[in-house]
C-alpha cells in the first residue's frame, strides 16, 4: 500500500509539472498530454511495483504486442479528429470498432472468450 501511494503522489505531482508546462503552450492539448503522460506513468509503475511485490511473469511477447496495439489505437484515434466531415459521435464508434479489430488481430482478445462472456452475462439477465 505504501508503494502505491508513492505512486499515486508521484503521478499527481508529474501531472502538476507537466499541466503547468504545457498548458501555458499547447492550451487543453498540453493538459491532455500532460495528464496521459502522469497516467501512463503511473501505470508503468504499479505494473513494475505489482511485477516486484507479485512475482509476476514478465512475458515480454504480450508486453510488445499491448505497446503495438495501444500505439496504433491513439494514432488512429488522432488521425480520426482530422475527419472533419464525419459526425464526432460516429467517429467515435468506428475508433472504437477498429480498436477491438486491433486488439484481436494483436491477439490481445480472444473472439471465442468475448461471445461466450455475452452470452453468460445475457442468461444471467434473464
Amino acid at each position: 500500500l505504501k508503494e502505491l501511494i508513492i505512486i499515486a503522489l508521484g503521478s499527481l505531482f508529474l501531472s502538476l509539472v507537466l499541466n503547468g508546462l504545457l498548458i501555458p503552450l499547447f492550451m487543453a492539448k498540453g493538459s491532455a498530454i500532460a495528464n496521459l503522460s502522469a497516467l501512463g506513468f503511473g501505470a508503468l509503475a504499479q505494473i513494475f511495483t505489482a511485477y516486484k511485490k507479485l512475482n509476476f511473469k514478465f512475458h515480454i511477447n504480450y508486453v510488445l504486442r499491448l505497446f503495438g496495439a495501444i500505439t496504433m489505437i491513439v494514432l488512429i484515434a488522432y488521425f480520426s479528429t482530422l475527419l472533419t466531415a464525419i459526425n464526432w459521435s460516429l467517429r467515435i464508434v468506428i475508433v472504437a470498432a477498429i480498436s477491438l479489430l486491433i486488439g484481436i488481430l494483436f491477439k490481445l482478445l480472444n473472439i471465442q472468450q468475448l461471445f461466450s462472456f455475452y452470452s453468460s452475462n445475457t442468461e444471467l439477465e434473464k
